[in-house]
């Protein structure tokens, strides 16, 4: 199976990938294992010293069970930038999260031509990196990100969301757990399946130990994750009571930023 991680870091995901894809292949020699190891595992990320790191802990992984050597396909670049490619049994990663206001002004305007999820408003840089993985798949191809929940009802996320709506399979949602140590932002994971055809989506609340399957024509505008329309309908905006329109920066997160709290 070929297998894509395109945000690869240090290479955390792709050590358990290798580990796993050695474990799965007892009958094969060391040679063969090899092989496969340098053609079907493919990593890639844009800092030269996390590359050289992965794989040097990925040889640790290999070494493990004898095999040395390996020609690791990991790429020192942008993997935005690789022509998109039908032929991957799984993306898996967690795509780098930057704001829009943090993106400097060529980077916002090639992003713009490139990708349709990042055709309006202020949309973070990981749209792209969902929108480019999802050409990567081939059919039947599964994949798995770890995501910012505020994709599911930012409002300039609305393209992205219409793009992964075909294939999305289930939603691991953390709701208020916090998954990273010092992060403020809430995280998802998104599972998908290329060229689906399921008419629901299952949806986990992880935090409240929640489930329930949520069929994809009631999931609009903002994805409300309610088992019927009349169900979301109770529930109102502070914006359809009040206009509020505009921004003040207090910059203390320690007065607003709620740890304790029910949704």
């Amino acid at each position: 199976k070929r297998v894509l991680e395109n945000s690869c870091g240090s290479g955390n995901i792709l050590c358990a990938i290798v580990r796993r894809y050695i474990i799965a292949s007892p009958d094969l020699s060391h040679e063969a294992i090899k092989r496969g190891l340098e053609q079907d595992i493919v990593g890639y990320d844009v800092d030269e010293d996390c590359c050289i790191e992965a794989k040097k802990n990925l040889d640790q992984v290999a070494a493990e069970y004898g095999i040395h050597g390996v020609n690791w396909n990991i790429h020192c670049k942008d993997a935005l930038l690789v022509e998109a490619q039908e032929g991957f049994d799984f993306v898996i990663g967690n795509p780098p999260y930057i704001s829009y206001r943090s993106l400097d002004e060529n980077t916002r305007v090639s992003l713009r031509k490139r990708f349709s999820s990042c055709k309006v408003g202020a949309f973070d840089y990981c749209y792209a990196f969902v929108e480019h993985s999802l050409t990567m798949l081939k059919n039947g191809g599964r994949m798995i990100y770890l995501i910012p929940s505020s994709i599911f009802k930012n409002v300039h996320g609305c393209n992205l969301r219409e793009l992964m709506k075909e294939d999305l399979v289930e939603i691991h949602d953390y709701t208020s757990m916090n998954v990273f140590d010092e992060a403020l932002t809430s995280s998802a994971l998104a599972y998908f399946v290329k060229d689906n055809t399921s008419p629901s989506i299952r949806y986990l609340d992880l935090s409240n130990k929640k489930e329930c399957l949520i069929p994809k024509s009631s999931l609009t505008h903002k994805w409300m994750f309610v088992k019927d329309r009349q169900e979301a309908n109770t529930r109102q905006r502070f914006g359809d009571h009040f206009c509020s329109s505009i921004v003040i920066a207090t910059l203390l997160n320690s007065a607003f930023v709620l740890s304790k709290y029910t949704d």
